[in-house]
């Protein structure tokens, strides 16, 4: 992951309702708003969120960066991801009424 350095398919995206998906034995917290493209890779590019990301889970809860992941060749996210507060990144898929939910 580094800081972005070419064009983005998109220059933000509007998640219109904030949702949650399950990370191992936490679920984590993704608000609505405006995503921006701040970070890419090889595969894609990742549009970070407006605000934290709040994390619950059974012994702690905590907030950390995450937001969106769009592949390479794409225009859609269709991959979610948090940071770490070690530096790990997790992805996950997002479900098929998120998708319908974020505006271009």
């Amino acid at each position: 992951m580094r800081p972005i350095a070419s064009a983005p398919p998109t220059p933000d995206m509007i998640v219109m309702a904030p949702f949650t998906v399950n990370i191992v034995l936490e679920n984590a917290a993704f608000p609505a708003g405006r995503y921006f493209p701040l970070y890419e890779d090889n595969g894609g590019y990742y549009y970070q969120a407006p605000t934290k990301i709040v994390e619950r889970g059974i012994f702690l809860n905590h907030i950390c960066d995450g937001g969106l992941y769009v592949k390479r060749g794409t225009d859609r996210a269709k991959q979610w991801y948090v940071i770490e507060d070690s530096g790990s990144t997790f992805y996950g898929p997002i479900n098929a009424s998120v998708q319908n939910s974020i505006e271009q």
